[in-house]
């Protein structure tokens, strides 16, 4: 036996995992979580009721959450890379803000230095409908 072998198998005996357990290095995950759902988003949620409120008498800004699951986040992260922006966005996967209200979707990129009333509009389809700015 090899002394790389033998260290590798004693490391194994070692961990508790016995001589025919294979050690495997960890794989990184498959994907980075797109939709962040921290005090930043939060207060993105808090600037979307407050535009909705001010200005759109047919929507309910009680109803808004901020999204998390991942089709919902992937779709609005391509259609939100999908749209003109102002400035350069990074490369993707990167994350963003989506708040849901009703039958669309408010989208912002996060940790930018972007306007943060700067937000884009889609319908449940994600179909662009413009953006959503102060009234």
């Amino acid at each position: 036996m090899s002394r790389a072998v033998g260290i590798l198998w004693l490391a194994t005996l070692g961990m508790g995992l016995g001589p025919d357990a294979m050690l495997r290095a960890q794989e990184p995950p498959a994907h980075l979580a797109l939709c962040i759902n921290d005090d930043a988003a939060r207060r993105f949620l808090d600037r979307v009721r407050y535009l909705v409120a001010r200005g759109d008498s047919t929507a309910h800004p009680e109803h808004a959450t901020v999204e998390v699951e991942e089709p919902a986040c992937r779709a609005a992260a391509e259609a939100y890379a999908g749209i003109p922006h102002r400035q350069a966005l990074p490369r993707p996967p990167f994350a963003i803000m989506v708040v849901r209200m009703d039958q669309r979707y408010y989208v912002q990129l996060a940790d930018s230095p972007a306007d943060p009333w700067d937000i884009a509009l889609f319908d449940r389809r994600f179909q662009p409908l413009g953006t959503v700015g102060p009234p």
